[in-house]
């Protein structure tokens, strides 16, 4: 049996069609079991979260109110403790995109004066998307929504849910007003700082695309999970689990083309576990190998044909 705590985390990084999302939920859980956190100082910030996590600290209160549901600006970490990284649901943006977009909202809305350089080169906008999911693997994360496919996130969030139809009308869309263009200098000077924002969005891009696959075939289960390869040790490790299932994933091994094995993700894996995945944590594998720089190696999942990713 699944054993999944209730709470599920809705994690808002700016400027990723969150504000939209929000409204959405709220129609479908309730505003009783729907609270927000955008910081003590918003007024969209829910009483229940200012006395138990700003001033009381007492998390469990979030169990006793029967909250279903937390969302806002906040690091996975804040709440994990009171959910699983099943329940933990977000939406991602490709990274200039969504960094002008955000240089536009708080030159509108919060009088922010200083250049797109200056912007960019702020603390908390450097791989801010990174900053905002460190804490849980990237490829353990329940749910990952993309705003570019905004519609079909919310039609594949609709489905993860099963909690009715949610409305997928786009608010807070950016000003026509402002003409900001990045230069290309602006463009590469994001490149260079948001490397670690790049390639967590082209892995989350592609998990996104999976999940659209396997929804088109009815009853195929989705897997979460990725691997490594420890040259030194000469072994592969990693980890796979069902989203709705206990029964343990079972990989091929593809080497240049050719199987030469299948893997059982059945062995303890102590972090996933913490995580509050499916099966009490026994959701790992290991492999002893000796490969060279030139091999291929695929793990494909030999009842669905998903993919399984490297870290």
């Amino acid at each position: 049996m699944i054993q999944n705590k209730s709470v599920s985390l809705f994690v808002h990084i700016p400027k990723t069609a969150g504000t939209s999302l929000r409204e959405a939920l709220v129609e479908v859980y309730g505003e009783k079991n729907f609270v927000s956190d955008y910081g003590p100082q918003e007024k969209i910030t829910n009483q229940l979260v200012l006395n138990n996590y700003y001033n009381q600290k007492d998390m469990y209160q979030f169990i006793d109110a029967g909250v279903e549901a937390i969302y806002g600006h906040f690091s996975v970490s804040r709440y994990l403790n009171l959910s699983n990284c099943l329940n933990l649901i977000t939406f991602v943006r490709n990274p200039l995109e969504r960094i002008v977009s955000e240089y536009k909202h708080v030159r509108r809305y919060s009088g922010f004066e200083g250049s797109f350089d200056e912007f960019i080169s702020m603390p908390r906008m450097v791989n801010s998307q990174s900053q905002f999911l460190n804490g849980v693997p990237w490829s353990a994360i329940g749910f990952v929504g993309v705003a570019e496919h905004y519609e079909k996130s919310i039609e594949l969030l609709e489905s993860r849910l099963n909690k009715g139809k949610l409305r997928h009308k786009k608010v807070n869309t950016a000003s026509k007003r402002d003409l900001f263009v990045p230069t290309e200098s602006d463009v590469q000077s994001v490149i260079k700082l948001n490397q670690k924002d790049i390639e967590l969005y082209n892995k989350l891009l592609e998990k996104f695309m999976w999940r659209e696959k396997i929804s088109l075939f009815s009853g195929q289960p989705f897997m979460h999970g990725s691997w490594e390869v420890n040259p030194k040790r000469n072994v592969i490790n990693g980890f796979a689990f069902y989203e709705n299932s206990d029964e343990p994933v079972m990989l091929d091994m593809i080497i240049n083309g050719e199987k030469v094995s299948t893997l059982v993700a059945n062995g303890f894996h102590a972090p996933l576990r913490k995580l509050g995945v499916n099966r009490l944590g026994y959701v790992g594998f290991r492999y002893s190998i000796k490969t060279n720089p030139y091999d291929k190696i695929e793990l494909i999942n030999n009842h669905t044909k998903q993919p399984l990713p490297m870290y």
